[in-house]
């Protein structure tokens, strides 16, 4: 009889946690889908601004030789 109720607890623990192992991968599948929309929207929001940067660091550099051509 203890053999059977062991054997009884046993198998509603695997149940359980074959249960909990469904809902992390879920989650899981959620969270590489939230990373990737991030990635994405970080990518389309930074490469304007490295773009502007640039654009910037252009523009200084041919001020300082204009500055230079007047001295």
């Amino acid at each position: 009889m203890r053999y059977l109720l062991v054997l009884l607890i046993s198998c509603l623990i695997l149940i359980s946690c074959s249960e909990e192992e469904e809902e992390a991968r879920t989650e899981s599948a959620i969270d590489r889908a939230t990373k990737e929309v991030a990635t994405t929207v970080v990518e389309r929001i930074k490469t304007p601004l490295e773009k502007a940067e640039a654009v910037k660091e252009i523009e200084e550099q041919r001020t300082d030789r204009l500055e230079e051509q007047v001295q």
